[in-house]
C-alpha cells in the first residue's frame, strides 16, 4: 500500500478537494478554518518537496519573495539543499532574514559541490565568523557576490581567506568600505579571475587597481563605479596603470560625477577589444559618447 508521500501530488490535490468540499457548514468556523488552512499547507508542502526532489543545480531564493523576510528562510534553504544532492548554485539576493545558520548548512551540507553563491543585500545577521566558516568548507567556488546587506563587514581578512581557499575563482563581487588596496595583492593570485566588481568600495585607489591589473590579463569586466578614488583623471592617468587594461571588454564607470568627458578621451585608447562600457549618472556629455 502507497504511503501519503508516494502519492502523485495530482491525487493529493484531489483528496484535499473532497476533504474540503465535505466540511459539514454546521462545523464550527473555528475549527473550519483550522482544517482549511492545514490542507492548504500540506499541498504546498507537497509541491514544496515536489520541487526540491527534481534533478536540479540551482536553488533561486530571490524568485520566492516569501522567502526574502522570513524567519524560516534558513529552515527552507536546509530543507533544499539537503534533499537536492545535485545543487552547485545558490542565489540568495535580498533574503533579509538569512544568517549564519544558512551559510553553516551550506559549507556542512554542500562543501565542495558549490560552485557559484550570491548574496547581495542579503543576511542583516550574517557575520564575518559565518562567511569565514562557509569559504573554508566550499572550496570550489568560481562566482561569488559577498555583496551582504552590511556589506562592511567584508574586510581584507575575508578576501584574503577567500581567495586562499576558493582559487578556481573566476567571478567576484566586494561592496565595502573597509577594504583597502591590501585586497589586490590577494586577487592576485587568481589566475582564472575574470569578472571583478568592485562597485562602492571607496577605500581602493587606482593605484592598487592599476598594479592588479598589471598582472592579470586575465579580466575580462571590471566594475569600479562609485569609487571617486578611482574615478578621477589625474589618479587614472598617473596610477592606474591604463595601458594593462587592454583585455577588458565590460567596464562600469557609472555613479561618478568625475567621470567626464576627458575621462573617455583618457581610456579609450587602451580598450582595444571593449564592447561594453556604463558610464550612467556621470558628466559624461552626448559629444563625449
Amino acid at each position: 500500500m502507497a504511503s501519503w508521500e508516494d502519492l502523485p501530488t495530482e491525487i493529493v490535490c484531489n483528496i484535499l478537494r473532497i476533504v474540503l468540499n465535505s466540511i459539514d457548514s454546521e462545523i464550527n468556523h473555528k475549527y473550519q478554518n483550522k482544517l482549511n488552512a492545514t490542507c492548504q499547507l500540506s499541498l504546498v508542502s507537497r509541491q514544496f518537496y515536489e520541487v526540491v526532489w527534481e534533478e536540479q543545480n540551482e536553488v533561486d531564493f530571490t524568485k520566492i519573495r516569501k522567502f526574502r523576510r522570513s524567519r524560516v528562510a534558513n529552515l527552507a534553504l536546509y530543507s533544499v539543499i539537503s534533499k537536492s544532492h545535485h545543487v552547485d548554485t545558490i542565489l540568495l539576493g535580498d533574503c533579509l532574514k538569512l544568517s549564519d545558520n544558512a551559510l553553516k548548512h551550506i559549507g556542512n551540507i554542500l562543501g565542495p559541490k558549490l560552485k557559484r553563491i550570491t548574496l547581495n543585500n542579503s543576511g542583516q545577521s550574517i557575520t564575518t565568523q559565518g562567511i569565514i566558516y562557509m569559504i573554508l568548507r566550499c572550496r570550489n567556488i568560481t562566482d561569488i557576490d559577498l555583496s551582504v546587506f552590511y556589506s562592511d563587514i567584508i574586510d581584507d581578512e575575508i578576501v584574503k581567506k577567500l581567495c586562499e581557499n576558493c582559487s578556481n575563482l573566476s567571478n567576484i563581487t566586494i561592496k565595502s568600505s573597509n577594504c583597502t588596496d591590501v585586497i589586490f595583492s590577494h586577487l592576485s593570485n587568481l589566475k582564472g579571475l575574470k569578472v571583478v566588481n568592485i562597485s562602492g568600495c571607496t577605500n581602493l585607489t587606482a593605484g592598487g587597481l592599476g598594479r592588479m591589473m598589471s598582472s592579470m590579463p586575465s579580466i575580462q569586466s571590471l566594475d569600479i563605479s562609485s569609487n571617486s578614488k578611482m574615478l578621477n583623471n589625474y589618479a587614472l592617468s598617473q596610477e592606474a596603470n591604463l595601458f594593462s587594461w587592454f583585455g577588458v571588454d565590460t567596464i562600469s564607470l557609472s555613479n561618478s560625477m568625475d567621470v567626464n568627458d576627458d575621462t573617455i578621451n583618457l581610456i579609450l585608447p587602451h580598450f582595444i577589444g571593449l564592447q561594453r562600457i556604463d558610464l550612467n549618472r556621470t558628466d559624461v556629455s552626448q559629444s563625449g559618447i
